[in-house]
Protein backbone atom coordinates (compact mmCIF):
# COMPACT_ATOMS: atom_id res chain seq x y z
CA UNK A 1 0.00 0.00 0.00
CA UNK A 2 1.75 3.18 -0.99
CA UNK A 3 0.71 6.01 1.30
CA UNK A 4 -1.36 9.25 -0.52
CA UNK A 5 1.02 11.38 1.48
CA UNK A 6 4.75 10.14 1.43
CA UNK A 7 4.18 8.22 -2.30
CA UNK A 8 6.24 5.01 -0.88
CA UNK A 9 5.24 1.46 0.06
CA UNK A 10 4.67 0.81 4.02
CA UNK A 11 6.31 -2.45 4.68
CA UNK A 12 4.55 -5.56 6.17
CA UNK A 13 6.70 -5.28 9.98
CA UNK A 14 5.31 -1.46 9.39
CA UNK A 15 1.78 -2.40 9.14
CA UNK A 16 2.08 -5.31 12.06
CA UNK A 17 3.80 -2.47 14.63
CA UNK A 18 1.18 -0.11 13.74
CA UNK A 19 -1.32 -2.94 14.35
CA UNK A 20 0.19 -3.25 17.95
CA UNK A 21 1.30 -7.07 16.96
CA UNK A 22 4.88 -7.02 16.57
CA UNK A 23 6.49 -6.12 19.97
CA UNK A 24 9.94 -5.65 18.06
CA UNK A 25 10.76 -5.67 14.25
CA UNK A 26 11.83 -8.75 12.84
CA UNK A 27 13.95 -7.18 10.38
CA UNK A 28 14.97 -3.76 11.29
CA UNK A 29 12.34 -2.10 9.38
CA UNK A 30 10.63 -0.27 12.33
CA UNK A 31 13.49 1.91 13.74
CA UNK A 32 13.94 4.24 15.40
CA UNK A 33 15.53 6.74 12.54
CA UNK A 34 13.23 9.77 11.58
CA UNK A 35 12.17 7.77 8.57
CA UNK A 36 10.71 4.83 10.29
CA UNK A 37 9.37 6.73 12.62
CA UNK A 38 7.62 8.73 9.82
CA UNK A 39 6.57 5.09 8.01
CA UNK A 40 5.19 4.24 11.34
CA UNK A 41 3.68 7.49 11.76
CA UNK A 42 1.84 7.42 8.04
CA UNK A 43 0.57 3.53 9.24
CA UNK A 44 -1.20 4.62 12.17
CA UNK A 45 -2.55 7.83 10.44
CA UNK A 46 -3.73 5.44 7.53
CA UNK A 47 -5.37 2.49 10.05
CA UNK A 48 -7.29 5.67 11.71
CA UNK A 49 -8.32 6.98 8.09
CA UNK A 50 -9.55 3.11 7.39
CA UNK A 51 -11.41 2.58 10.44
CA UNK A 52 -13.76 5.10 9.57
CA UNK A 53 -13.97 5.75 5.80
CA UNK A 54 -11.61 2.22 4.21
CA UNK A 55 -9.19 4.55 2.62
CA UNK A 56 -6.29 1.92 2.51
CA UNK A 57 -5.73 -1.81 2.39
CA UNK A 58 -2.97 -3.55 4.06
CA UNK A 59 -0.86 -6.13 1.98
CA UNK A 60 -2.96 -9.14 1.21
CA UNK A 61 0.20 -11.33 2.89
CA UNK A 62 -0.39 -9.45 6.55
CA UNK A 63 -4.11 -11.23 7.23
CA UNK A 64 -2.22 -14.51 6.65
CA UNK A 65 0.78 -13.31 8.87
CA UNK A 66 -2.18 -12.01 11.55
CA UNK A 67 -4.16 -14.92 10.98
CA UNK A 68 -1.51 -17.52 12.04
CA UNK A 69 -0.17 -15.58 14.76
CA UNK A 70 -3.71 -15.55 16.50
CA UNK A 71 -3.77 -18.93 16.06
CA UNK A 72 -0.45 -19.94 17.54
CA UNK A 73 -1.58 -17.28 20.56
CA UNK A 74 -5.50 -18.98 21.13
CA UNK A 75 -4.42 -22.50 20.87
CA UNK A 76 -3.19 -23.97 24.39
CA UNK A 77 -0.71 -26.41 24.44
CA UNK A 78 -2.24 -30.28 24.66
CA UNK A 79 -2.58 -31.50 27.94
CA UNK A 80 -0.89 -35.15 28.42
CA UNK A 81 -0.99 -37.04 31.31
CA UNK A 82 1.15 -39.61 32.20
CA UNK A 83 0.94 -43.48 33.27
CA UNK A 84 2.76 -43.01 36.14
CA UNK A 85 0.96 -39.55 36.97
CA UNK A 86 -2.29 -41.15 37.67
CA UNK A 87 -2.16 -44.58 39.47
CA UNK A 88 -5.11 -46.65 39.45
CA UNK A 89 -7.04 -46.83 42.86
CA UNK A 90 -9.34 -49.00 44.67
CA UNK A 91 -13.03 -48.28 44.50
CA UNK A 92 -14.22 -49.51 47.15
CA UNK A 93 -15.90 -52.74 45.14
CA UNK A 94 -14.00 -56.34 45.30
CA UNK A 95 -11.66 -56.52 42.01
CA UNK A 96 -12.13 -53.07 40.82
CA UNK A 97 -10.03 -50.32 40.38
CA UNK A 98 -10.18 -46.68 38.41
CA UNK A 99 -7.55 -44.38 36.71
CA UNK A 100 -8.60 -40.75 36.65
CA UNK A 101 -8.14 -39.32 33.49
CA UNK A 102 -10.44 -35.67 33.44
CA UNK A 103 -12.34 -33.80 35.42
CA UNK A 104 -14.79 -31.38 33.92
CA UNK A 105 -16.72 -29.67 37.14
CA UNK A 106 -18.20 -26.89 34.94
CA UNK A 107 -20.03 -29.40 32.51
CA UNK A 108 -20.32 -31.95 35.23
CA UNK A 109 -18.17 -34.60 33.12
CA UNK A 110 -15.72 -37.28 33.93
CA UNK A 111 -13.47 -39.74 32.11
CA UNK A 112 -12.05 -42.55 33.41
CA UNK A 113 -10.39 -46.21 32.93
CA UNK A 114 -12.10 -48.99 34.62
CA UNK A 115 -10.30 -52.38 35.33
CA UNK A 116 -12.62 -55.26 36.43
CA UNK A 117 -10.39 -58.50 37.37
CA UNK A 118 -12.01 -61.80 35.87
CA UNK A 119 -15.11 -62.45 37.81
CA UNK A 120 -15.94 -58.94 39.39
CA UNK A 121 -18.96 -57.28 39.58
CA UNK A 122 -19.48 -53.20 38.80
CA UNK A 123 -22.95 -52.24 40.91
CA UNK A 124 -26.12 -50.98 38.88
CA UNK A 125 -26.50 -47.50 38.92
CA UNK A 126 -28.48 -44.95 36.99
CA UNK A 127 -27.31 -42.41 34.54
CA UNK A 128 -27.24 -38.81 35.31
CA UNK A 129 -25.97 -37.68 31.61
CA UNK A 130 -25.13 -39.49 28.71
CA UNK A 131 -22.61 -42.31 29.43
CA UNK A 132 -20.01 -43.41 26.92
CA UNK A 133 -18.23 -46.89 27.47
CA UNK A 134 -15.51 -47.84 25.10
CA UNK A 135 -13.94 -51.33 26.11
CA UNK A 136 -10.49 -51.22 25.35
CA UNK A 137 -9.73 -55.03 26.41
CA UNK A 138 -11.46 -57.98 27.69
CA UNK A 139 -15.04 -58.68 27.84
CA UNK A 140 -18.11 -57.18 29.96
CA UNK A 141 -21.16 -58.35 30.07
CA UNK A 142 -24.61 -56.86 32.01
CA UNK A 143 -28.56 -58.13 31.29
CA UNK A 144 -28.81 -57.22 27.94
CA UNK A 145 -25.42 -57.59 26.15
CA UNK A 146 -22.21 -58.72 25.94
CA UNK A 147 -19.63 -56.27 24.60
CA UNK A 148 -15.63 -56.88 23.56
CA UNK A 149 -12.62 -54.88 22.79
CA UNK A 150 -12.87 -52.16 20.63
CA UNK A 151 -16.80 -52.02 21.12
CA UNK A 152 -18.65 -49.05 22.16
CA UNK A 153 -21.42 -48.64 24.21
CA UNK A 154 -23.57 -45.57 24.63
CA UNK A 155 -26.47 -45.14 27.50
CA UNK A 156 -28.86 -42.09 27.59
CA UNK A 157 -29.37 -40.02 30.73
CA UNK A 158 -31.89 -41.39 33.25
CA UNK A 159 -31.36 -44.77 31.96
CA UNK A 160 -30.42 -47.64 34.48
CA UNK A 161 -27.54 -49.83 34.12
CA UNK A 162 -27.64 -53.35 35.89
CA UNK A 163 -24.53 -55.05 36.99
CA UNK A 164 -21.61 -55.40 34.91
CA UNK A 165 -19.98 -58.96 34.65
CA UNK A 166 -16.47 -59.91 33.45
CA UNK A 167 -15.04 -63.36 33.40
CA UNK A 168 -12.01 -62.91 31.50
CA UNK A 169 -11.19 -59.21 32.99
CA UNK A 170 -11.64 -56.27 31.30
CA UNK A 171 -10.71 -52.43 30.80
CA UNK A 172 -13.10 -49.85 29.79
CA UNK A 173 -13.13 -45.99 29.16
CA UNK A 174 -16.05 -44.09 30.49
CA UNK A 175 -17.28 -40.95 29.96
CA UNK A 176 -20.16 -39.88 31.95
CA UNK A 177 -21.76 -37.56 34.01
CA UNK A 178 -20.42 -36.47 37.90
CA UNK A 179 -24.28 -37.35 39.10
CA UNK A 180 -24.53 -41.45 38.17
CA UNK A 181 -25.92 -42.58 40.94
CA UNK A 182 -25.78 -46.29 42.44
CA UNK A 183 -29.20 -48.00 42.86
Amino acid sequence: MTDKRSAHPLSEETWMHALGVNGEPESGAVATDEASIEELLAAELLLGEMAFASLATPPPSLRDRLLAQVAAEAAPPPFVLRADESPWMETGIPGVRRRNLFLDEQSQRVSFLLQLEPGAKYPPHRHGGVEECFVVQGTVRDDGSSVATGDYVRYETSSDHSSLVTDSGCVLLILCSTSNQRL
